[in-house]
């Protein structure tokens, strides 16, 4: 399988030659600096090995055609999002299912989540696109993963009456007609489920293989991440955290994707509205997160490092970090 992003950049250090990753960095030079847009199809060779986070499994959207989509013309309607063309099934997890779709008239992919299995999945769902939506309406598709609409298009109620009247599950999640779906920017996955060794099936971020693989992020990639983290302490209703308890998921690299203008968080069933916190207090938590991805305890993710064009040199190459960090 292939999830290359862009070449990794050099390690930083006087130990920079003794490193063993650079062999396996060397090998990769060859990869083209505009392989971020190039498509990669991921196949699955079984239902043990597919993706089950919901994250999206290939990247092909350019950002610009993002921004004509969603400033040309207004969010997909219930009638658009009903007919569109599905082109594969990307995951089918316990709570979603995902599905690459072409938008209508542009042909571009785009990813279509669905859920049916109870209400209290559907909220989350729900919650997770009105999130998106606020964050591209307050910060542009530049800086967000794009949204592209959403249509409740059925209760609960017809969806148990068909599987009661011998509908299958997998017929009524193809058909958009029915119950809920969004519509949102395709991203490449910075790994899938367990495609690092002994990640787990818990909550733990400090696993050995993860703090291997966050080693490899770039410094474009952490300014990305601190961007998030400063974004979501300043969602423009309330302040919203990567995490409310002791547990969450932020702090691992399946909620993550690459697109063409940096890393995004796309996963956002822990993300929690706190209106008791202020920004400060937000930030710090959100930040405390991504120390926690980063590996990093000293992180201060108050201000941004890199102008824009330095952010666009380098970004993570996870098949090296991925190859390095499974070695027996």
């Amino acid at each position: 399988n292939t999830f290359i992003f862009t070449p990794l950049v050099s390690p930083v250090g006087s130990e920079e030659e003794k490193d063993p990753r650079q062999h396996l960095i060397q090998k990769q030079q060859h990869v083209e600096e505009e392989i971020a847009t190039t498509t990669f199809v991921i196949p699955f060779k079984d239902n043990a090995s597919r993706n089950t986070s919901g994250i999206m499994a290939i990247s092909t959207t350019k950002k610009d055609i993002v921004e004509q989509i969603t400033r040309g013309r207004p969010f997909l309607t219930c009638d658009d999002i009903k007919n569109l063309e599905i082109v594969r099934q990307v995951s089918n997890g316990m709570n979603k299912a995902v599905f690459e779709v072409k938008l209508p008239g542009s042909g571009v992919s785009a990813i279509v989540k669905r859920c049916f299995k109870s209400r209290r999945y559907q909220d989350l769902l729900k919650k997770e696109t009105n999130f998106l939506k606020r964050l591209q309406d307050q910060y542009g598709t530049d800086k967000t993963i794009g949204y592209f609409g959403e249509c409740e298009a059925s209760s609960d109620q017809l969806c148990e009456e068909m599987l009661k009247n011998g509908e299958t599950k997998e017929h009524i999640l193809v058909n958009f007609s029915i119950g809920y779906t969004s519509v949102v920017e395709m991203g490449t996955p910075l790994i899938l489920n367990h495609q690092l060794n002994d990640t787990g099936k818990s909550h733990t971020c400090i696993k050995a293989s993860r703090k291997c693989f966050a080693g490899f992020f770039t410094e474009s990639d952490v300014e990305d991440l601190k961007m998030i983290a400063r974004q979501y302490a300043n969602y423009s209703k309330v302040p919203i955290t990567l995490r409310k308890r002791a547990n969450t998921d932020n702090c691992k690299a399946e909620q993550y994707v690459a697109t063409t203008t940096g890393l995004r968080h796309v996963d956002l069933d822990m993300v929690y509205e706190r209106e008791e916190l202020n920004y400060t207090e937000a930030l710090e938590i959100n930040c405390s997160v991504i120390r926690l991805f980063l590996n990093n305890n000293t992180l201060d993710c108050t201000t941004a490092n890199l102008n824009r064009e330095q952010k666009q040199n380098h970004r993570i190459n996870t098949t090296v970090a991925v190859n390095y960090c499974n070695r027996p």
